[in-house]
This record gives C-alpha cells, structure tokens and sequence, in this order.
C-alpha cells in the first residue's frame, strides 16, 4: 500500500512507517517459514530426526513471534501508523486532488511496465532474479486489489485471477529455495530424498511460472483504454 500511494505521500514520514514495519514482517515470516518447511518435509521422505529438528526450530520462532505480537513496541507501531493514516500523510492539496482513476492507471502501469521488465528473458534457475520477479508482481497483485474500485469488475476479475495464479506459483518456487536453505542448516549433507523432491518440484514450478509470464505479457490490461478500430477508407 506505502508503494501504491507513495508519490501522493510525504517521503519521510512514509520511511518513519515503513521501517519498523518491515521488522515486523521479518519476525513473522521466519515463523512462517518453519511452518511451511515442515508441511513439506511431510510431503518428503524426511528422516525422523531432521523432522524433530524442525519441530524445535518452530517451536523457538513461533514463541519469538508471540513475544514480538504481545509486546509495546508491537502494539506503539501499529498505533503510530494509525495516527499517520488519519493524519495529513499527502504530500500536497495538489497531489490529492487528482482524480483516483487517473492515478490508478499510472499507478498500475508503472507497477506492471517493472514487473515485464524483470520477468524478461529471466533464467527461472536464477534466484535472486526470480525474488525479484515474485516482489514485482505482488506489488502488482495487491495494486489491482487496492484499485479495483474504479474500474469494472468483469474487467478486473479475470486479471486479478491470472495474477493470483502466478503469485502462487512464484510463492512456490521461493518456499522451494527458503527451504534448501533451512535444510542447509539442519542437514547440510544429508537429505538426499529431500533434496531430489525439492529438485522435481522446482522443475515443475518454473515450467508453470514461465507459462504464466508469458499468457500474462500477451494480455492487455483492463486499466488501459481500449484502441479504437481504424476508419474504413
């Protein structure tokens, strides 16, 4: 949303937001990624000894992430983004009062002119890359959701849904990657039925994304105006 909105909004108050925020989200999301490594080390022939490694390893970030959720500091962020929100956030009178349709469009074909941008002629083994493709369109995803009023509903569904197939495929492919990683740490030679189902997958994945990538840079999108036809001579 900070993106979205941000040239409408002050720059320094937004980084005074978002920093904090960010930290946040850090906290949760190792959380998150022991929960997912052990819903696919139950969908792999995972020995019972990294399994129950595992198991320790959540336990600990699931209690550091309670201890974050109940904590002030906690609480005082989220308090501090309410105040700004319904604070004067707005960088001018004159930034807000362009018509929302209007920013939307450029909003949105900012977003997606970077999204094209990073997806083309990637090398879906490419890590880093593909982090970056995935963080592009979510940017994009949650644009259109943050938009979708001004525009048609029948014409913001099915791009909506093409994005949210394609956020899920490259949602995949980095819990593929992150759980290499938390294998890494717990198994750094081991696993090898682990290691060759995270490998087939990975495979499986790419050739979904790169499908996606592709069916989506060939649709135009709804916030553009359609052309209209030539005059007959």
């Amino acid at each position: 949303m900070l993106r979205a909105f941000r040239p409408l909004l002050r720059r320094k108050p937004v980084d005074a937001v978002a920093r904090p925020l960010r930290k946040t989200m850090r906290r949760l999301g190792d959380a998150r990624d022991w929960d997912v490594f052990l819903e696919t080390l139950k969908r792999t022939r995972a020995s019972a000894t990294l399994t129950s490694q595992a198991r320790r390893k959540r336990a600990a970030s699931q209690s550091l992430a309670r201890e974050l959720v109940a904590s002030r500091v906690f609480h005082a962020v989220q308090a501090r983004t309410l105040r700004w929100l319904e604070s004067e956030p707005w960088r001018s009178e004159e930034a807000r009062s362009e018509p929302l349709v209007s920013f939307a469009r450029r909003s949105l074909e900012r977003t997606h002119a970077k999204l094209l941008k990073r997806a083309r002629r990637i090398d879906w083994q490419d890590i880093e890359r593909r982090h970056a493709v995935r963080i592009a369109m979510k940017r994009l995803r949650y644009g259109c959701d943050f938009f979708a009023g001004c525009f048609a509903p029948r014409a913001v569904a099915p791009f909506l849904s093409r994005l949210a197939a394609l956020q899920d495929t490259l949602g995949q492919l980095n819990d593929v990657a992150v759980a290499r990683v938390l294998l890494d740490q717990l198994a750094p030679e081991g696993e090898i039925a682990v290691r060759r189902w995270l490998a087939r997958r990975e495979r499986e994945l790419i050739a979904s994304a790169a499908k996606q990538c592709g069916a989506l840079e060939r649709k135009r999108p709804y916030w553009r105006p359609k052309q209209a036809p030539l005059a007959p001579h």
